[in-house]
């Protein structure tokens, strides 16, 4: 089904691709807005480390939302992406608050990234997921190691332009020169 509906009741689209002929999205069904919280219960953008044991917490937090479960309903719980999970969870929290994610997240100050997880826009959430559970159990990256995780740990808004993206690659080019002690990962 496509729509150019991008609100229904004041539920957010649920997009599953975009339709070649006009470009408008493929609109497979709709999700509640994601709970907010409030600013002091956000981490602000110069957080943009987070410890694994964190990262696991923020995408249990986004599962265990009506938004989620909605996601899932859609799309299949393997094919809901980290494209739903910006445009659901990192969005709505970082227009208007300078928050990155859904659950509190620690501030690190000064904290050097010693993890670096890159991924698809596209990819599986739940295959990452899994990904970063075998970092922990096989790879011997501790919960407590601090990574730098593209959605959580830059500020993402609606309204991106060429200075966000160089400033996400310039901070990213910065965190690879650190070399981090438990290297990058790339699921």
């Amino acid at each position: 089904m496509t729509s150019s509906c991008w609100l229904r009741d004041g539920f957010d689209p649920i997009i599953d691709g975009w339709n070649e002929d006009d470009g408008s999205p493929i609109v497979v069904g709709y999700a509640p807005p994601a709970p907010r919280q409030s600013r002091q219960e956000h981490a602000l953008c110069k957080s943009a480390i987070l410890s694994v044991e964190k990262w696991i917490a923020l995408v249990q937090a986004c599962v265990d939302t009506a938004t989620w479960r909605a996601l899932v309903d859609a799309k299949g719980e393997y094919r809901v992406d980290w494209n739903d999970v910006e445009r659901h969870f990192s969005v709505p929290r970082t227009d208007r608050s300078g928050a990155v994610s859904v659950v509190d997240v620690e501030d690190n100050g000064d904290a050097r990234a010693e993890c670096i997880i890159l991924y698809a826009k596209g990819g599986s959430v739940v295959e990452t997921y899994n990904c970063v559970q075998n970092m922990v159990n096989h790879h011997r990256v501790p919960k407590t190691a601090h990574v730098f995780f593209q959605s959580f740990s830059v500020c993402q808004t609606e309204n991106v332009d060429d200075d966000d993206i160089e400033n996400s690659l310039i901070l990213l080019g910065r965190i690879i020169e650190q070399k981090p002690k438990h290297g990058i990962f790339v699921v």
